[in-house]
């Protein structure tokens, strides 16, 4: 009898629409999150103040948030970060003039993310798990067949495995920008801090795209396959 804890090489095929929705969303969050905001804060903080600059570059992360609450009508964990974003981000341009607190925001925001993955690991579906349903859609059939798949312990394990990473990685992240705060000059961090983002986030997009070839953790068998394609085929 074979052992379900593992991968089966011989039965499931990659499931070639989900890497594709996976890469897609990759590169519209780094174009959202990284790109716009750099040009927008190189153009803007030659002529306005920084603290406007850095609050205006981050117009485009929180359209793109508010457009997810607008399209998922739920208030998850995802949506309850981007509000508590744009609440401090008001409360920040209300009480002071000081742009290290901007940064700061991000750093603050970083944190929850972290704290969030590491949370999950108590709960009965990781983070990791919950977002790859997001990416998945909610067709009764794909839930039924993740629903499955994460009966697997293999499949348990690899994830809150992936969620230690995201949460380690992401909490040195956040560290490692307050520490940039209170030692190198704003105007320079406003760019940096967009790097480091950038490079904390690629840095465990390319290791979670490894691992999960690694260990086939996404891997279908061919029933499973054909039933997801049937009802993502419009998508």
């Amino acid at each position: 009898m074979k052992d379900l804890n593992k991968k089966d090489s011989s039965h499931g095929v990659p499931n070639s629409k989900y890497a594709r929705k996976l890469r897609n969303g990759i590169i519209r969050t780094v174009t959202i999150n990284f790109i716009m905001p750099l040009i927008i804060y190189g153009i803007l903080s030659e002529k306005i103040s920084l603290v406007w600059a850095l609050i205006l570059s981050g117009i485009p992360s929180t359209l793109d948030g508010m457009y997810y609450i607008y399209k998922t009508r739920k208030l998850d964990a995802l949506a309850s970060i981007v509000v508590l974003s744009i609440v401090f981000s008001i409360v920040v341009v209300v009480a002071t003039d000081d742009p290290r607190l901007i940064l700061l925001k991000d750093s603050i925001m970083t944190l929850f993310f972290s704290t969030g993955f590491w949370l999950s690991l108590l709960l009965k579906e990781d983070l990791i798990w919950g977002f790859y349903r997001q990416l998945s859609g909610s067709h009764p059939v794909t839930v039924h067949t993740l629903d499955k798949m994460y009966q697997n312990p293999f499949v348990q394990k690899t994830t809150r495995i992936m969620c230690m990473v995201w949460g380690t990685g992401l909490l040195f992240e956040a560290a490692t920008r307050i520490v940039l705060i209170y030692t190198i000059s704003t105007y320079v961090l406003g760019y940096v801090s967009y790097f480091l983002f950038f490079g904390a986030m690629t840095g465990l997009s390319c290791w979670t795209f490894w691992y999960i070839q690694k260990t086939q953790v996404l891997k279908m068998n061919p029933e499973q396959e054909k039933q997801i394609e049937e009802v993502t085929e419009d998508v």
